[in-house]
Formats: structure tokens, C-alpha cells, sequence
């Protein structure tokens, strides 16, 4: 065979190939919208359970009640808002293309080791996942395929976080992650030795905050707000043996628990330290700067600026 022949050959075989990867069905309609049986995006975001595999790891979340926790972390908090934002971008990714779902498609489209892949459990019988695959550099195209279609879709190039995201980018900072509309009734307890007593009690009912059946809603709206928004200054899911001997002598010396009922019925409970004497490098903790909360729910030391002790004093003396 002649080399001109021969070099006829490759460019027939390869302009084949290139036809069959990039001249597929066309579709612009939203990747779920194809998907069969439809899921929109309510049903996306009302799962029990999410786990999201890239390049940096393992994510695994579960839902309780209304609220999101890593199922892999001690049940650190999740960010509900910024993780469902991140979700929502899913429902904008559009098809340009449709290929068949075969195993030479896969592997050429980089679907049998997806770069991310994320699996959602909606209930027992119920759950789905979806893989997204290689980059097409010519035309900034994605190649992307759900467990349960039996097509592979070529989109509009993805530009989301979630392939790259790790589980501190979505964990919720703050020490109490709740939202005023989700909370019934806060009573404060003063704690001395082996004494517990009640420094004060407010029930919030159709957003306004009673104390002693008094309306004090103006007074003490701001405050509150203020006092649901401090973050963690570090959160403690791993510590070496002698650091933890450290924080274990300062829990010893708890000044307040501060117990949450939600609209729900439960009831979280976080236990409040005094205020830490002495740095502790390997923590970040500065000298008479932080103090320690604990959610007993999580049992994970959070440490917090002093600035909570404040709060706490001013809520006591409402």
C-alpha cells in the first residue's frame, strides 16, 4: 500500500472518529430535563443522603431533619445554603450533544473514572448518581452520564466548584448553625461546681421573643442575630494526646450551657468553658483570647473567640 493511500486511510478513520464524538443528537434542553424519569431540582435537593468522589476525596453527607452534617466528619455541620447553591448550578448545565452509553464511549470520555462523581439516596429504593467525565479542549465541551439514562450527554463546558470543592469549603463555621425561624426556646444555665441554675429563659413564637410572657423583641433581636453568627475560630476533630490531656482540664471548668429547642421538639446542648488562661500553640490558641464550646450532640471541642462569654453575659442579664 502506498504511503498516500495509507495517509488517506487515517484521515477518513480519524474524521470518523471526530464526527462520532462530536455529531451526536443535538439538545439544548437542561441535563435533567432529558433525564428519565425527570428529576427536578426540588427533588435533587431533598435527598437523605450525598456523597461527592474528586480529586481531593471522599464527601459524605446525611440529612437530619432540616439540617446537613458530614456522615465521615463527627457530624460537623454542613453549609445547607452554600452546598445547595453549588447543586443548583447543575440545573443550569445545557446538552449540546447525545452519544450512545457503551464502554468504548466511556473510556474514551473518561466516564469509567469520572473526575467527579456525585451519588445521591433519596429513599431505600430510590437513588441515582451522575459522573462527569473529560474536558474536550476544541470546544470547551464536558462529557456527562447519569446511572440511570442510557445515554452519555456532551454539554456546555462545566464550571462548578464541586469538582474541586473539599469538605472545609461547605462546612457550616458557625457555633451555633441554626436560623432564628428554626428555634422555640433558649434557656441559659449558669454553671458553678455541681450547681446548675437558670440565668434565663426566652421562647420565640411567630418571630417574636418573650420573656416571662413580656415582648422584649426589639431589645433583644440584635443581640441574638449577633450571638447566632460567631464562628469557630478553630474546630478540634483531631488532636494528639497531650493537647487533648490540655483541653480536657479546661472542660472541667464549665461556666454555662446554653440549651437550644427547636420548632421541631429537639433540644442541642452546648457546653461553654471559661475563658482559656494560657496559649496552646499547635492550636492557634492565644492567652486569655478564646474559650472552648462543646455541642454535645457532636462532642467536637470548637474554639471560640471571647468574645461569646460577652454575649452570653448580656443574654444572662436581659
Amino acid at each position: 500500500m502506498s504511503s498516500s493511500l495509507a495517509g488517506f486511510i487515517i484521515i477518513i478513520l480519524l474524521a470518523i472518529f471526530y464526527r462520532e464524538i462530536n455529531l451526536g443528537e443535538r439538545q439544548r434542553d437542561d441535563i435533567f430535563t432529558v433525564h428519565r424519569p425527570p428529576k427536578n431540582l426540588s427533588e435533587l435537593l431533598n435527598f437523605n443522603s450525598l456523597t461527592i468522589t474528586n480529586k481531593t476525596g471522599i464527601i459524605s453527607i446525611n440529612k437530619h431533619q432540616n439540617h446537613y452534617f458530614f456522615s465521615n466528619r463527627k457530624k460537623l455541620p454542613v453549609n445547607k445554603n452554600l452546598l445547595f447553591s453549588l447543586l443548583e448550578k447543575l440545573q443550569e448545565i445545557k446538552v449540546k450533544y447525545v452519544h450512545q452509553k457503551n464502554e468504548l464511549n466511556l473510556e474514551n470520555f473518561s466516564l469509567s473514572y469520572p473526575s467527579l462523581k456525585i451519588e445521591w439516596v433519596f429513599n431505600d429504593i430510590d437513588n441515582d448518581d451522575l459522573s462527569i467525565g473529560a474536558t474536550n479542549s476544541l470546544d470547551e465541551t464536558t462529557f456527562i452520564t447519569l446511572h440511570s439514562e442510557s445515554r452519555i450527554f456532551q454539554t456546555e463546558k462545566l464550571n462548578n466548584n464541586l469538582t474541586q470543592i473539599d469538605w472545609r469549603d461547605i462546612l457550616d463555621p458557625r457555633v451555633f448553625p441554626l436560623d432564628f425561624s428554626e428555634i422555640q426556646r433558649l434557656e441559659l444555665y449558669r454553671i458553678r461546681g455541681s450547681n446548675r441554675k437558670m440565668a434565663t429563659s426566652l421562647k420565640i413564637e411567630n418571630e417574636r421573643i418573650y420573656k416571662n410572657q413580656r415582648d422584649i423583641s426589639e431589645k433583644v433581636f440584635p443581640h441574638l442575630s449577633l450571638l447566632l453568627s460567631q464562628k469557630a475560630h478553630t474546630i478540634i476533630d483531631e488532636v494528639n494526646p497531650s493537647i487533648e490531656e490540655q483541653l480536657s482540664n479546661y472542660l472541667q471548668n464549665i461556666i454555662y450551657e446554653f440549651e437550644i429547642t427547636l420548632n421541631n421538639g429537639e433540644t442541642l446542648v452546648y457546653k461553654i468553658s471559661s475563658i482559656i488562661p494560657k496559649s496552646i500553640h499547635l492550636l492557634k490558641i492565644e492567652k486569655a483570647q478564646q474559650m472552648i464550646v462543646i455541642p454535645a450532640h457532636l462532642s467536637t471541642p470548637y474554639i471560640v473567640s471571647k468574645d461569646l462569654y460577652f454575649l452570653l453575659q448580656k443574654l444572662e442579664n436581659i
